[in-house]
Parts: structure tokens; sequence; C-alpha cells
């Protein structure tokens, strides 16, 4: 599978992190109920997050310490996160 180029967003507090480059491990319907737009639905995916340019780092740092549940930092060589 090819490498993604995601922009990362909360609509609720203004966060947003343009241009952030991972890979797609999993992708699954969630079985968690939210109202969404007609469309759209609500899925779990899993990613690893690649190299990241100047400044990105940190401020997914903050986004996974501060906006997700149980994330916690892997023992990979590559110090990814697990969520």
């Amino acid at each position: 599978m090819e490498p993604l180029e995601i922009d990362i967003f909360l609509k609720d507090n203004a966060y947003y992190l343009p241009g952030v480059r991972c890979d797609l491990v999993y992708d699954r319907k969630s079985e968690q109920e939210r109202k969404l737009p007609s469309g759209l639905e609500n899925r779990r995916c899993g990613l690893r997050f690649g190299r990241l340019i100047r400044g990105q780092r940190e401020r997914l740092d903050f986004y996974l310490n501060e906006y997700t549940a149980e994330a916690f930092r892997g023992a990979d060589a590559g110090g990814g996160w697990y969520v």
C-alpha cells in the first residue's frame, strides 16, 4: 500500500496539523455510533507515522497526549505511537 499524507484536525478546538506522512495499518468500521453527515461513516484506522518535517513531531506528540484515549509510546525502534 502506498504511503499517505493526511491532515489531522479537530473542529471544536481549531487544532490543525497538515501534511503528516503515515502508512495505513488497518481500517475497519467503528462500532461506536455517531451521527455523521450523509455519505460519511465512522471508521477506526491504525496509522504508522513516517518521517515528519520540523515541528510536526512536537505537534503530533501534543495531539496524541491531549486528544487520544489510552495512547502510549511503542517499544519499537522508531518510538511510534499505538492508539
